[in-house]
């Protein structure tokens, strides 16, 4: 994908990041060739294939509230007061380049209305954008929207006025998990009529219990995404359906050798199937890192740049 016209392009290296998940920094990832079956793409780190670009616009902060104390984490994060995000408090409903608390009822029933993040990119009103859809990890869930932030995809958007998607990031209560396919799929469709969304550029990305709902998605609903990232997955077992399922569908699985809490070696028979099977899977190894050691992956714009490759 080339730039727009009018627009910049973020730096091509993102320098050295400390992890916020366990105070390591960043891994490098394997990227041997001796090992790789045939049809086995391995993604190097550290620059773009493809150059993301990026709006130029205005946009600061996030829209907060009063201060709370958030929830506590299983060890992606050192546990610290999280202020809680107020529902537009003080900040029109469409304002851009911060991250808008939102709330959307699938049917009318209290117990499925459910908070997310809203990202718009600055100059949303000019064209259609890709949209992301962001799906945490189990020490995030709860009803404080600010928990989202601690790391991952929001953490990023807290200081990116430009980023140019649109992303929605939902929130599970504290006793749920990804498992309800059509409840999401109902609100990236409420998202996609509601505002400018280029419906061929549909991404599904997330971490640990939310890769884990990436795969279940994106098995369930693969026409509704062009390309999807499950990270530090408890990855599901390989089999027929799920390669006919994903057959059109290109796939980047990142994982650490290291992964105490989701198997390596689960995500390598993954991949290896899926690799058989003919689809379009890549897959990016961090040796020696652990399952809280991958979240720099946000901050890197290669991630991106990879999902752009990718459309309907």
């Amino acid at each position: 994908m080339t730039a727009s016209p009018g627009f910049r392009w973020f730096p091509a290296l993102v320098a050295a990041l400390f992890l916020g998940c366990g105070g390591g920094a960043e891994r490098r990832q394997d990227t041997r060739e001796a090992a790789q079956p045939e049809g086995w793409h391995r993604a190097e780190t550290g620059a773009n294939a493809v150059p993301l670009s990026r709006p130029a616009g205005t946009g600061s902060g996030i829209a907060s509230g009063s201060s709370t104390t958030g929830g506590s984490t299983t060890g992606d994060r050192d546990a610290q007061p999280t202020p809680s995000i107020g529902f537009a408090t003080g900040v029109p409903s469409d304002s851009t380049g911060v991250l808008l608390p939102r709330e959307f009822d699938a049917g009318g029933d209290p117990s499925l209305v459910h908070g997310y993040l809203l990202y718009l990119p600055a100059g949303i009103e000019t064209r259609s954008w890709p949209l992301i859809v962001y799906l945490h990890g189990r020490s995030l869930r709860g009803d404080n929207l600010s928990l989202l932030t601690r790391y991952g995809l929001p953490d990023r958007l807290q200081d990116d006025e430009s980023f140019p998607f649109i992303v929605v990031a939902p929130q599970l209560p504290g006793d749920q998990s990804w498992t309800d396919t059509g409840r999401l799929t109902a609100l990236v469709r409420h998202i996609a009529r509601r505002y400018p969304v280029d419906t061929t550029r549909i991404y599904l990305i997330g971490y640990s219990m939310g890769a884990g709902g990436v795969w279940r998605t994106a098995v369930a609903h693969p026409e509704l995404f062009a390309a999807a990232a499950p990270a530090a997955a408890y990855t599901p077992e390989p089999s027929d359906a799920i390669a006919s399922a994903l057959t059109d569908l290109p796939i980047r699985v990142y994982h650490g050798t290291a992964d105490e809490a989701a198997p390596f070696a689960r995500a390598e028979a993954m991949v290896e199937a899926l690799a058989r099977a003919g689809v379009d899977v890549t897959f990016s190894v961090y040796e020696g890192a652990d399952h809280g050691d991958l979240t720099h992956i946000y901050k890197d714009d290669e991630l991106y740049s990879w999902l752009l490759q990718h459309h309907r």
